[in-house]
Formats: structure tokens, sequence, C-alpha cells
């Protein structure tokens, strides 16, 4: 299992274990127990480990395709709970979102002054990446995301493959909210989601 592929029939991971990344005293790991970790260590599927209390909430939403939920159980403090691998692929960027639509502005690297808007249009994220990576090499200057178009509506739209971005609606940040899910971290989205509204 990876970031690049979802697989069928999967049988129960079990188990998974803590670990607090920069830290390597073991008894400093299970300090506290949450409803998602990021995995850490060689290959990784694309997404998170959640509680089965997660997952209920997140089915109920309208989550980008492809993704899967497969069991798995956490091994806390001598026991095993009940927790899935939330995968999401970071290969369906490209058709979750409209790549020629984004649109970008440009800050110097060292003072972070604001140097407009990039006029530039891109048909792969491949583009993005080399196109970013030059900037910084030749010009010292970063790319900022100023607005993305999203093909039809989600609740969740991982930006993997593009940027670290997980964007999700105020539904289903309202849910979160109220459900107490514990481990999510939510922040307003500093640029402009252009999206279709969701068929009732």
């Amino acid at each position: 299992m990876n970031d690049q592929e979802l697989i069928d029939n999967a049988p129960l991971f079990d188990h998974f274990s803590l670990i607090r990344q920069f830290h390597d005293d073991p008894t400093t790991w299970e300090w506290i127990l949450l409803d998602i970790f990021s995995f850490s260590g060689g290959d990784q599927p694309g997404g998170w480990l959640i509680s089965d209390h997660f997952k209920l909430i997140l089915e109920q939403f309208i989550i980008a395709q492809p993704h899967r939920f497969y069991p798995a159980k956490l091994l806390y403090k001598g026991n095993k709970l009940d927790y899935s691998i939330f995968n999401l692929l970071w290969t369906a960027i490209e058709s979750t979102v409209q790549i020629d639509a984004l649109t970008f502005n440009v800050t110097d690297v060292d003072t972070e002054t604001d140097k407009g808007p990039l006029q530039e249009r891109f048909h792969s994220a491949e583009e993005i990446h080399n196109r970013q990576h030059a900037l910084r090499m030749q010009q010292r200057l970063r790319m900022h995301l100023s607005s993305i178009t999203i093909n039809q509506y989600y609740d969740l739209i991982p930006l993997f493959g593009l940027f670290a971005d997980v964007i999700i609606s105020e539904r289903l940040k309202i849910a979160i909210e109220q459900s107490r899910i514990e481990g999510v971290d939510i922040k307003e989205c500093p640029y402009e989601v252009i999206m279709p509204p969701m068929n009732l």
C-alpha cells in the first residue's frame, strides 16, 4: 500500500504503534490518544490513521475520489483499539482540480515582499513543481496559490501531489468541531476556492 494506488479486500492491519517524532524515548510515545494520526517510517499510505468515531463522521460527507477506509488496530497502553486507515491517492489531484485555472501570487523568498500575480497558466502538477523550483533557485521567488477551481462539490479535497493542504467544507468543519474530534487543526483557507454548489 502506498500513496499511488488503492487495494481491495485488504486484511485487518493489526496493529500500529505510536511514536513521537523527534523524540527517542519510548516512554513519551503514548502521551495522548487522538482521533487522527499521521504515518511515519518508510513507504506510507496517502492519508491518516483515524478513529472509528471520526470514520463514522467522514462517511456522511462527500470525499473526493478515489479513497478507501481499511480496518486497522492501534496499540495504545496495552489495548488494541479500533481504527481505520483513511487512504487517499496523491494521483487524484489532476482529476479533481482544474490545473489550468489555478492562479498564483509571487513573493520574494528573502524579504517576503509581494511581487504580484504570476502571469502563467499550467497544465499539470509536474509543470507547477518545475516552475516553483526554477523561480526559487533562479530568482529567489516563492509561488503562493491565490485561487483554485474544483471540478465538482466535495466536503473534503486533498491537494496531495500539488500542495500539502486538505480543503474541507464549512459543514464538515462544523461536524468535526461539534463531535470534538481530537487531532485536527483547522485553519481558514488563505486562497479563494471556486467550487460548484452541492446537489441536494
